[in-house]
């Protein structure tokens, strides 16, 4: 006999597996044939499937992520890229927008779309109304960038919250590279506001509206920020500035700017302005806004 109830159960949680995995999109993931990702269900296979990390990938329609709010018990979206598994293959965002990202992860380290991108190409992305939360080095496109990264003609807009105030920028966390393999970001921006709190007790935060830690031999030309700082509950060392948090050893910045407000550090340390630590830079053609910074 058939137990139409165990039936029906067993029926509801393969469609809820499915739909959590997401659906497998068109295409063989070369570059001459992509991954065509033009719905949430693809964007979810692409964060479900580290195998594909390495493929080639073509968005060809505005995705709304914000039903990413019930996704994992309300965690959220899983981020492409992680500490384990770089994304290394190319996202072309094809002109297209991915609106409402939600990631609720307030004890984990490196949420943003993209977790970690090496040797990775992004380009032609609009990531817009992200709400992140998440320990350290969080952002909104990607948390980190690394040897040879390219990430050209994108931009974000809404709010990330990180709960330790470390590495955290309102476009991309950390950057980093080598003389040989320069990460670089061009032609992009960021509107997103940027929230760090003590939750660790740490006393230090180092925060920028654009970048959290620009570092060695990484690159940036022709972007800006305009999106706000804050801190929250900080009573030592915080670097929070409208831009860059920190940056140091060989990296560069070229006709980049920022006019967001930083609030909330202490009397004495750096605050607002571009930069708020550097150490042996290039900077050229850049500027920020002395009344709203």
């Amino acid at each position: 006999n058939i137990n139409f109830k165990t039936l029906i159960n067993k029926m509801l949680l393969f469609f809820t597996v499915i739909g959590l995995l997401g659906a497998t999109p068109s295409g063989a993931g070369t570059e001459s044939d992509p991954y065509q990702i033009d719905s949430l269900d693809d964007l979810i296979w692409v964060s479900s499937n580290s195998a594909s990390w390495d493929n080639h990938f073509v968005q060809t329609s505005d995705i709304d992520a914000s039903s990413t709010t019930s996704l994992n018990s309300g965690q959220g979206f899983l981020p492409i890229g992680n500490n384990d598994n770089f994304f290394t293959g190319t996202y072309d965002g094809g002109e297209h927008v991915i609106s409402g990202i939600y990631i609720n992860r307030p004890t984990v380290d490196g949420p943003a779309l993209f977790g970690r991108l090496e040797g990775a190409h992004v380009h032609d992305l609009g990531v817009t109304d992200v709400n992140i939360t998440g320990r350290h080095s969080v952002g909104s496109l990607a948390s980190f960038i690394n040897m040879g990264t390219l990430v050209e003609r994108c931009y974000s807009t809404g709010v990330v919250h990180s709960r330790s105030g470390l590495y955290v920028g309102g476009f991309i966390a950390y950057t980093h590279g080598t003389s040989g393999s320069r990460s670089i970001i061009s032609e992009c921006y960021s509107s997103v506001d940027v929230h760090g709190y003590d939750d660790d007790g740490n006393s230090q935060a180092t925060i920028g509206g654009f970048i959290g830690v620009h570092a060695q031999h990484s690159r940036i030309y022709n972007s800006y920020a305009t999106g706000s700082v804050t801190v929250h509950g900080y009573d030592e060392q915080q670097l929070l500035t409208s831009f860059i948090g920190m940056d140091h050893f060989q990296g560069g910045v070229y006709n980049s700017y920022a006019t967001g407000l930083s609030t909330g550090a202490k009397t004495g340390w750096s605050r607002g302005g571009l930069i708020g630590s550097e150490v042996w830079q290039n900077f050229k053609n850049c500027y920020w806004d002395e009344e709203t910074t």
